[in-house]
C-alpha cells in the first residue's frame, strides 16, 4: 500500500485490512492521512477517532488526532489530544503545535511557553522561533521581537528557507522598522517575484525604497507589455488555439497593466496583517505504528 501511486486502490487495500483487523491501529493512522490528502475529512476522522478508542500506549494516534483536528480549526481538543501523545514522547514539533492551537485560541504566554520549549537545535527552519517572535509581538514586548528578528536576519540567505527574508521583513514591519524590514526583502531577493501579489512587501518598498519599488513595477509593466506582442506573433507557443481564447489572454494583461499603472500614479496604504495567517504550524505527516 505504501508503494501505491493510486491512491484510491490504495485506500480499497487498507478498507478491506480494516475489516480484517479493526483494532490494528497503524490500519487507522495511515488511513486517516490518505483520506485526509485526498480531501475525505470525514472518513479520516472517523477512523483517527476509532485509532484514539483503541487507547494505544502510543503517541502517534493522538498527535496524528490532534493533528487534524488542529487543520480543521479545533484547537482546544487538539491540543488535549497532543497532551496525551506528550505523554509518550518529547517530539519538538508536538511542543510547537501545542503552541499553536493555544496561539489561536489566544493564549499567548501559553503560547509562548510551548514555542520556547520547542525552540531547540532542532528547530532547523526557525518556525518556533518565528513563531515565538509573534507571541512577544501579541503581548506588547517589541525589544524581544526585535532580537529574534535580527538573529533570524543573519540567517537570510537567496535560498528561499521556510522562514524567509519576508517573513523576517513582517517582524520589523510589526515593530514600526519599515527601513529595516526593506533590508530583509532586498537581501532575500527579489528576482522572480510578482510584487503586486506579495502585498505587504510591496508596501515595504513602497515605504521605503520607493525607486526600487517603482523600477520593478515598471519592469512588470514591459515584460506584460513584450508577452503581449509575443502572443500575438506566436499564439500557438501560449497555448492559444482561437482568436478568441488568444483575446481573453491579453485583455487579462492589458487588465494588469492597467492596475500597476494605477498603483504607481495613487501609491499604496498599509495593509492590513492578519497575524494568524503567518503562524508557523509543524507538518505532522503520516505516523504509522509497527
Amino acid at each position: 500500500v505504501q508503494g501505491a501511486t493510486d491512491h484510491t486502490k490504495a485506500l480499497y487495500y487498507l478498507e478491506q485490512a480494516y475489516k480484517v483487523a479493526p483494532a490494528l491501529t497503524s490500519i487507522h493512522n495511515l488511513g486517516w492521512f490518505l483520506y485526509f490528502e485526498m480531501g475525505n475529512v470525514t472518513r479520516g476522522a472517523a477512523l483517527m477517532h476509532q485509532a484514539v478508542q483503541l487507547k494505544a500506549e502510543d503517541y502517534r494516534p493522538y498527535y496524528a488526532h490532534g493533528y487534524m483536528l488542529m487543520e480543521q480549526g479545533e484547537y482546544n481538543t487538539a491540543s488535549g489530544c497532543m497532551l496525551i501523545a506528550a505523554q509518550y514522547t518529547n517530539r519538538r514539533g508536538l511542543w510547537h503545535n501545542i503552541g499553536c492551537c493555544h496561539f489561536m485560541m489566544g493564549h499567548y504566554n501559553t503560547a509562548g511557553n510551548y514555542f520556547k520549549r520547542a525552540t531547540t537545535p532542532l528547530d532547523t527552519e526557525n518556525r518556533s522561533l518565528f513563531n515565538l517572535a509573534l507571541v512577544y509581538y501579541k503581548v506588547g514586548n517589541a525589544n524581544e521581537v526585535r532580537h529574534i528578528a535580527d538573529t533570524l536576519y543573519l540567517e537570510i540567505s537567496e535560498t528561499h528557507n521556510v522562514v524567509s527574508g519576508y517573513e523576517i521583513a513582517l517582524l520589523y514591519y510589526l515593530i514600526d522598522d519599515i527601513k529595516k524590514a526593506s533590508d530583509c526583502v532586498l537581501k532575500q531577493g527579489i528576482d522572480g517575484i510578482q510584487l503586486m501579489e506579495w502585498e505587504l512587501v510591496s508596501y515595504i518598498l513602497y515605504s521605503a525604497r520607493y525607486k526600487v519599488w517603482k523600477d520593478v513595477l515598471d519592469r512588470e509593466i514591459n515584460t506584460r507589455g513584450n508577452t503581449i506582442r509575443e502572443m500575438f506573433t506566436c499564439p500557438e507557443k501560449w497555448g492559444f488555439n482561437n482568436k478568441v481564447a488568444l483575446q481573453v489572454g491579453v485583455d487579462e494583461l492589458i487588465d494588469e497593466i492597467g492596475i500597476i499603472k494605477e498603483t504607481i500614479t495613487l501609491g499604496m496604504q498599509a495593509p492590513d496583517v492578519v497575524i494568524t495567517d503567518s503562524l508557523f504550524t509543524e507538518y505532522c505527516g503520516c505516523l504509522l505504528i509497527e
